[in-house]
Parts: structure tokens; C-alpha cells; sequence
């Protein structure tokens, strides 16, 4: 199902004050356990301008979008970054400070690697909001695909992994529906508050896709479509950049209008940009 047009409305109408509307998204470190990297990433989401979401809607949710915090997720917070991730976050720092000189207010998952990358792309002061951390697969963390889908097809308990992947939650884990309503919408509506023009988040790899989901409006099956494919998925410190303004007029609109993705320490990876079809 497509979200409300009011819904979308709300999330795509920027503050009617100030003359940017940027959404920049990025993982700035790999962790340093290299068999992890598919599920230990980051990415950080900078300047969302200030917005009235009025009384955006909660989707409906049922019992098995209920979460659990587990050790597995506690204990990746912890997890420091690689040499290589390092430098690609400082040369991603420098493009961000060439093009987006000022930040407002600065906000972190609570994982070290979030921190640790903005530190070295130049923001030392953040505040912690736990609803950026990492995806919550629970006890199906270091599962691999095929033990998930063996699980799903021996035990009806777990099938809604297959007839119903958006809103099934692992053991002990969250569903991407649940993180979509009870933090990502929530966070959103939170910053679009904060008196401030720039907002720099440093966040994670599902929370940037469901943010990605809510600005681009796709519908649940068109994020797992995405989610499932590997050059839908973004590079160490790849820049994911919304605007409001048009980048040949300088036109401001009222909502998200356009989308770039940009790699600094790879710029032949680097898009140009491209209209938001709502």
C-alpha cells in the first residue's frame, strides 16, 4: 500500500522559512570485523530543513511488531572502524565542509563507528538518539540468508518471513514497519522542531532506506525490492543529497524535488541529479 497523500505530503513539505531543503545521507566507516560489513554500516543523514509535520499518522501496528533490545545489538556499538574507513570519512568530511560549511545541531545513533566518523569529518558535539541506531535483526543476526529462509519454510511461525517481510519481526528483533512508524516518522517529526537549518544525523543502513522509502514514496514492496538490491545499497561514505531547490533554475519548491548521490573518494561513482517522480 502506498502511504496517505497526506502522509507523503507532510514529509516532503519543507519549512516555509530559510532557502535550502537538503536531505544528505552517508556511511561515513566500515567496522573492523570485515565478515560483519553487510549488517555493521552506517550512514549519516545532514541537513534536514526545519519542517511542521502537523499530526502525521502512525500506521497501524499488531503484536509481532512488538521489539526487543538484544546483547548482540548492544555489543556492535562498540565496534570501532577500519584504516580505509577512516580516511574515506575524512575525504567525505571535506567535501561536506566545502559544500555545507554549517551545522546547526548534530545527532548520533550511539554506536562508536557513528561517532567516531564525525569526529573525523569534523563534528565533535552530538547528541545521542537511539531511535538513528542500527537495524534490530535480533536472533537472526548472524544468520545467513539460507538459515533465514529454512527457518521461515520448516517453522509457520517464522513464515511471515516470506508472505510478509515488511512486517515480521524476528526473534526478539524489530520489523522494518515497526522501525518506519515508531522511530523513523517519529526522529522526523522530532528534528523538524529543532530551531535549526542544518541537522547532520549520523544513523544506519535500514534507517537511511526507510528514510529513503518516506522522501522517494515508495511503497513497502518497492523497499524491499530495493532493499534485496545490491546497487540500490550504498558505497563506504556515499552521499545520498535531497534538495528542494532546482540545481539549473535555483527554483526553491515546497517539497523534496530532487536527489543526487554523491561518493567523494570516488567520483566516477558520483551521479548527476535527478527528479523525484511523486
Amino acid at each position: 500500500m502506498r502511504h496517505p497523500e497526506s502522509l507523503l505530503n507532510r514529509l516532503s513539505d519543507l519549512a516555509k522559512q530559510g532557502d535550502t531543503g537538503w536531505l544528505e545521507l552517508f556511511k561515513p566507516v566500515q567496522v573492523s570485523i570485515p565478515e560483519h560489513d553487510r549488517v555493521l554500516d552506517e550512514r549519516l543523514l545532514r541537513n534536514i530543513q526545519n519542517t511542521d509535520y502537523g499530526k502525521l499518522p502512525h500506521g497501524p501496528l499488531d503484536s509481532r511488531l512488538t521489539p526487543l533490545t538484544t546483547t548482540t545489538t548492544k555489543s556492535r556499538k562498540q565496534y570501532a572502524g577500519t584504516i580505509n574507513g577512516k580516511k574515506q570519512a575524512k575525504k567525505t568530511g571535506k567535501w561536506l565542509r566545502e559544500h555545507f560549511p554549517r551545522c546547526d545541531h548534530v545527532y548520533d545513533s550511539g554506536f562508536k563507528r557513528v561517532k567516531e566518523g564525525l569526529r573525523l569529518m569534523g563534528y565533535t558535539d552530538s547528541i545521542t538518539d537511539e531511535r538513528l541506531a542500527e537495524y534490530d535483526h535480533g536472533d537472526w543476526e548472524f544468520l545467513s540468508q539460507a538459515e533465514r529462509l529454512a527457518l521461515a519454510t520448516s517453522n509457520e511461525a517464522f513464515s511471515g518471513y516470506i508472505t510478509d517481510p515488511y512486517h515480521f519481526a524476528p526473534p526478539n528483533g524489530h520489523s522494518f514497519a515497526y522501525d518506519e512508524h515508531e522511530l523513523v516518522i517519529p526522529f522526523l517529526k522530532d528534528i523538524a522542531k529543532v530551531d535549526a537549518k542544518i541537522i547532520l544525523c549520523g544513523t544506519h543502513g535500514i534507517k537511511l532506506q526507510l528514510i529513503r522509502k518516506l522522501f522517494e514514496h515508495q511503497t513497502e514492496e518497492e523497499f524491499l525490492r530495493d532493499n534485496n538490491d545490491k546497487a540500490k545499497r550504498f558505497e563506504n561514505c556515499e552521499l545520498l543529497i535531497y534538495t528542494r531547490r532546482s540545481p539549473k533554475s535555483q527554483r526553491l519548491y515546497k517539497k523534496m524535488r530532487y536527489v543526487r548521490r554523491v561518493l567523494p573518494w570516488k567520483m566516477e561513482s558520483t551521479t548527476e541529479w535527478r527528479l523525484i517522480i511523486t
